[in-house]
């Protein structure tokens, strides 16, 4: 029986080679799916802002700020995560950076809670805020936004 078993794997591997040969002979490349590897040796971001894939509209954070916010000033920001919160599916936590200066976490829970948070932040300069959030399944999501600061 192991026999059978090496000889269809060295078929079956035989034939995706031919496949993959008769791609490469018609000068066309095969379409490639992200896969769940994919997602987790990466960060991963919106390859179009102005244009979310079905993916990315429930990983990409939503930041929401005031447009300026003045120097030494607490304000808040809100970020979003339009995601599910299910038993084996959900958005474990989000982080909050000036630039590469940790600022916050919010940690979540399954079922309970929803992927939302709003933080109080005092700035002194303009920066760029990065915000990342790790789902369980799809890895780790990123989006920046601009912070004017007067």
């Amino acid at each position: 029986m192991s026999d059978k078993l090496n000889r269809r794997s060295f078929l079956e591997k035989g034939l995706l080679g031919a496949g993959a040969l008769t791609f490469a002979a018609a000068g066309v490349s095969r379409p490639k799916a992200a896969s769940a590897q994919d997602l987790f040796s990466q960060v991963n971001t919106a390859q179009n802002p102005h244009q979310l894939t079905p993916l990315e509209k429930k990983h990409v954070p939503e930041i929401a700020l005031p447009k300026k916010v003045e120097a030494g000033k607490p304000f808040h920001v809100k970020i979003t995560v339009n995601h599910v919160m299910q038993h084996r599916h959900f958005i474990q936590w989000i982080e909050i950076y000036d630039g590469e200066l940790f600022l916050a976490r919010v940690d979540f829970t399954a079922v309970k809670t929803r992927a939302q948070a709003t933080v109080t932040l005092v700035l002194e300069k303009s920066t760029t805020l990065n915000v990342f959030e790790r789902c369980n399944l799809h890895g780790l999501w990123k989006n920046s936004v601009s912070v004017e600061v007067a």
